[in-house]
């Protein structure tokens, strides 16, 4: 179906109807609320919940990231070096 699914186990069971369910509910997942309108963001190494109200300002901050990212790898591509881009010197640690 090429639906992407995640799931801590794995159980060949379908489960039991219990009723009709609900729609736009508070759930809490893995020990985690998720409420109507937060967006959930998954990858190979994880799931997060992002909370409606600052979904948003975290969609730009990433933005901002990939652009930086790209902006890097492109002056890699062009000769430079990571240590030259991030205007690091040696053993020099990068803080926040």
């Amino acid at each position: 179906m090429k639906f992407p699914a995640f799931a801590k186990h794995i159980n060949p069971t379908a489960g039991d109807p219990k009723g009709f369910g609900e729609i736009n509910v508070e759930i809490v997942c893995g020990g985690v609320k998720v409420r109507p309108g937060d967006w959930i963001v998954a990858d190979d190494n994880g799931v997060i919940v992002v909370p409606k109200e600052i979904a948003v300002e975290i969609a730009n901050r990433s933005l901002d990231v990939l652009e930086r990212e790209n902006r890097i790898r492109e002056e890699i591509k062009q000769g430079s070096t990571l240590s030259k881009v991030l205007h690091l010197k040696k053993w020099e640690k990068i803080v926040g």
